[in-house]
């Protein structure tokens, strides 16, 4: 079938001459036009995922680099102030810098401070027991700290009390990676 001049047509399955149809070597021997169909369907699947997890272009590059430095920045005031969480600052870092710089990714990875957080979030997607320990002391020392000398009145205690128990419900409830597992 031809396509009309200054027209552009593309060929469909049904507008393809049939093809003569030979056994593939192997078990279970298909026919060649259901292997290419098949090897068709899953380049189509393949280029659709790289383009889901391309990275961002243009202003959207720029400040998905911005977020994530700022996300570093709150991670690590995360380290210093115990009321602060570090872990889902980290999380979102790594979220912009997979998508915008890949090379600030790899950084992270690597940080002695963040990085062994951030590879076993991304590989199990859970904590060592140390970090959930400390995160759930933390908060529950910082909270008691607020509650006694913070001079607040019963209904800021109240939020600080509620905030902070959920906070340790939350953390208590990610799943946990065994410390033989390496680091």
């Amino acid at each position: 079938m031809s396509a009309p001049s200054g027209s552009k047509r593309t060929w469909t399955d049904q507008d393809r001459p049939p093809q003569e149809s030979r056994p593939v070597p192997g078990p279970g021997s298909k026919p060649v036009q259901g292997a290419k169909k098949w090897l068709y369907s899953v380049l189509r699947r393949l280029q659709e995922a790289a383009r889901r997890c391309a990275g961002v272009q243009g202003a959207k590059k720029w400040l998905y680099s911005v977020l994530g430095c700022l996300f570093v920045a709150l991670a690590a005031l995360g380290v210093a102030l115990p009321g602060i969480p570090t872990t889902p600052f980290l999380i979102l870092a790594s979220y912009f810098f997979v998508r915008s710089s890949p090379r600030m990714h790899r950084k992270l990875l690597a940080s002695r401070t963040f990085g062994p957080i951030l590879r076993d979030w991304e590989r199990h997607r859970a904590l060592r027991p140390r970090v959930k320990r400390f995160a759930i002391l933390a908060s529950a020392t910082l909270i008691a700290l607020s509650l006694a000398f913070g001079g607040l009145p019963w209904f800021a205690r109240l939020m600080v009390a509620l905030a902070g128990g959920y906070g340790i419900w939350f953390v208590s409830r990610l799943p946990v990676v065994p410390d033989s597992e390496g680091a």
